[in-house]
């Protein structure tokens, strides 16, 4: 994988949205779904792909329907996202192995040979060969830490889309507009609008960044697992060699570090004070779950009790920072 280079190293991977949710609230499409509290079942499916140097292609969005009616006025060809459809909205490897061929055919028409980095998700096709398009595949249960995409690229977009929809919502219900009729009036086309401008929105150097955190976490994951499948910063042969050395060194302090006991008083008024949500302690856990798996995996049994407890309490109530480390002691 050393002859390609920054600009040729891309990343796709797939993210589902409820094109009506707006932060954590649904409008219900009728009055019956506002009553009975249920939530509103408008969802797509997205594919993204990014390159190392921030490039970004055309988002594939998979809907329900193969004709929606609000297309009908325009032409699908000038859309600003590639449109495919199932009855469940879900990426089918059909649906991939059809986004490859043509993503083939463009580098193919530039003459570029780019390496394509993704997971093994079964839709994601193994053996299928490409001139122009090489497919490397993360190993099992590191997507999450070693995913450009899924280091902040993904969720940054969703803040942007969620962004335009509250402004709307906003604009719409202040002129006396119901959800119901708002819920209407929106529909996929005007998501379509929203989700091309959200893409826009999301900086060159946001991806960078997120490709340097993963790749920062491919490395320290090797040093602790002796992983060779693992990327191990062989993408490229003109990667900088002193990032290379920032991370050995952040690493090493990182390893002789000690947890210190807080002893003063102004420190444990800060604590007392500070709040955490029950999200952040979750994703606190499943990362103490990620260390234990790589470094202690005969006591991760033990992390599994705290992640159960987390969950359950998480969406009843906010925590202190003093109330998560008690669970911890238990």
């Amino acid at each position: 994988m050393k002859e390609y280079e920054r600009k040729d190293v891309y990343n796709c991977d797939e993210t589902g949205l409820m094109w009506k949710c707006s932060s954590s609230r649904t409008y219900s499409i009728s009055k019956e779904d506002k009553a009975s509290g249920k939530f509103s079942k408008d969802r797509i499916t997205i594919l993204f792909a990014v390159s190392m140097l921030g490039e970004k292609l055309k988002p594939l969005i998979i809907g329900k329907s193969k004709k929606p009616h609000c297309f009908k006025r325009f032409n699908i060809e000038t859309l600003p996202v590639t449109y495919q459809w199932n009855k469940n909205s879900w990426m089918t490897l059909t649906i991939f192995q059809d986004w490859l061929k043509n993503l083939n055919t463009t580098m193919k028409t530039f003459g570029r040979k780019i390496l394509l980095l993704l997971d093994n998700a079964p839709i994601h096709p193994k053996d299928f060969e490409m001139s122009n398009i090489e497919l490397f595949y993360f190993p099992p249960n590191t997507t999450s830490l070693i995913q450009p995409l899924d280091q902040g690229i993904i969720k940054v977009f969703k803040d942007y889309y969620k962004k335009c929809l509250s402004t709307s919502i906003s604009f719409d219900l202040s002129n006396n507009l119901t959800q119901e009729e708002w819920c209407k009036k929106i529909d996929l086309y005007q998501a379509v609008v929203w989700i091309s401008k959200a893409w826009d929105s999301v900086k060159s150097t946001t991806i960078s960044n997120c490709f340097s955190k993963s790749l920062e976490n491919a490395y320290v994951r090797a040093l602790n697992t002796e992983d060779d499948d693992i990327l191990c910063f062989e993408i490229n042969t003109n990667l900088d060699e002193k990032l290379l050395f920032d991370l050995v060194e952040k690493h090493k302090k990182e390893d002789s570090e000690e947890l210190k006991p807080i002893e003063d008083d102004e420190s444990l008024a800060k604590l007392e004070d500070t709040i955490v949500t029950g999200y952040e302690a979750y994703q606190c856990a499943k990362q103490l779950e990620i260390y234990f798996q790589i470094n202690l995996p005969d006591k991760t049994h033990k992390i599994w009790d705290l992640i159960e407890d987390i969950q359950g309490e998480k969406e009843a109530r906010q925590l202190k920072m003093t109330d998560f480390i008690v669970m911890q002691r238990k």
